[in-house]
């Protein structure tokens, strides 16, 4: 279906233009139907239309060579003086938006119908931030010399208004300017097929130069190489890809490359917690939290090979324990055995010290080692003291048991 200008543009024998365009899925009016093929009943047949925006370039632009191709899959092609635009199955290709109002000088139809030259009053910022008021003399002639001119609506009561990429509420008149700007600066986008071949590339040596640095293990090249790798790509597409007409899908590489390097990141920083947790769990038998916290925190105070060191070490045992065990099946022997060594060695970590073995009912411990504690001597000997403070409430509860009495020595040696 179509609808042709009333009959007195008719009888001026006008070039006539599709004027009809169509949002993409989201609402937002990006394409720009070059051509259409409407049916004429005056005619008796199909006839083929240039779109608004093409018909206004033809008529007013000198050109050369300016043919159509259309594929048999309905994909097309329209190129101008050697330079191709893609046309999809729709009869659609992607408008590269110049600008708005910002670009293109409008006038109001009451000036032109009223045809004198006139003051154009506005308001600007000066060079100092301010707003100054400015009077420009509009001479009507010169206004419209040597210019493609449309003549369009642009109040909100019209009902015109489109969104898109660069403006929410644009006059729809915009998008034929803009395409015909386009046309004539010849600022085309290029075949999609080379965009993702470029985006591929990108994407390749990206993550190749994130796989070589993330390999000296160095948090901070780690990160420093990839903003620049962000910041390079982006400058590249903003400076040469993006005003050559190339759409790279920068979003998918940059996406691909965080992505990586966060689950890198993810995986060292989990395998190191796990082997920290590992480490801990199996010092922290044999040494106080604290000292292993301070090991993990500050492993660069423990030395491979180890090293010599005045230390305080404690060898404490239970008399005749031989006889004890005489006396006790082996379950009880094991609880008696279990809640002396438990209190003990409780005492050993409050104190800073270190468990170095059991042996039988002995426990030997020493103070100073592997980190430094300060005074390794007067907490060996608080150990020491806080050891046999605790026996008493220890046997009380054996009495209560029926179970015989521990009686210790200890002793303490610092050298």
């Amino acid at each position: 279906t179509h609808n042709w200008p009333i009959q007195k543009y008719l009888d001026s024998e006008p070039e006539l233009g599709y004027l009809n365009m169509q949002e993409d899925a989201d609402g937002v009016f990006r394409h720009y139907n070059i051509y259409s093929n409407v049916y004429s009943e005056e005619m008796e047949g199909e006839l083929f239309l240039p779109s608004l925006g093409l018909r206004a370039f033809m008529s007013s632009t000198e050109y050369e060579g300016l043919t159509f191709h259309i594929a048999g899959n309905c994909q097309g092609s329209l190129k101008i003086n050697g330079k191709e635009i893609l046309i999809s199955p729709s009869t659609e290709t992607k408008i590269r938006w110049n600008g708005a109002y910002d670009k293109f000088k409008d006038i109001s139809l009451y000036r032109v119908l009223e045809g004198k030259n006139f003051t154009h009053t506005y308001n600007a910022y000066d060079e100092k931030g301010e707003v100054v008021e400015y009077n420009e003399e509009i001479d009507l002639r010169e206004f419209f010399k040597n210019k493609v001119v449309f003549i369009g609506s642009t109040a909100t009561g019209a009902h015109d208004l489109r969104n898109t990429p660069i403006d929410s509420k644009l006059g729809g008149v915009y998008a034929h300017m803009n395409f015909v700007s386009m046309l004539q600066k010849q600022l085309f986008y290029q075949n999609p097929e080379d965009s993702v071949k470029y985006s591929l590339m990108l994407f390749i040596i990206g993550m190749i130069i994130i796989m070589i640095i993330m390999r000296f293990n160095n948090a901070i090249l780690d990160m420093v190489s990839i903003i620049m790798i962000l910041g390079t790509s982006y400058y590249f597409d903003y400076t040469y890809f993006l005003p050559a007409g190339y759409e790279l899908k920068l979003f998918y590489c940059y996406f691909a490359f965080v992505s990586t390097y966060s689950w890198v990141t993810f995986i060292s920083f989990n395998q190191a917690s796990a082997e920290k947790k590992q480490i801990k769990g199996a010092f922290s038998r044999y040494v106080a939290p604290s000292i292993v916290d301070d090991m993990l925190d500050n492993p660069d105070k423990l030395k491979v090979g180890g090293e010599k060191r005045d230390i305080t070490c404690m060898f404490s045992d239970v008399r005749d324990f031989t006889a004890i065990s005489e006396q006790l099946t082996a379950t009880e022997l094991a609880l008696s055995l279990n809640r002396y060594m438990g209190e003990m060695t409780d005492i050993v970590f409050e104190t800073n010290g270190t468990l170095d073995k059991y042996i039988g009912d002995a426990i030997v411990a020493f103070w100073g080692a592997p980190v430094d504690i300060g005074d390794h001597v007067n907490q060996a000997v608080d150990a020491g003291v806080k050891m046999m403070e605790a026996l008493p409430a220890i046997n009380d509860e054996f009495k209560a048991k029926n179970l015989p009495e521990f009686k210790i020595g200890l002793g303490l040696n610092s050298g």
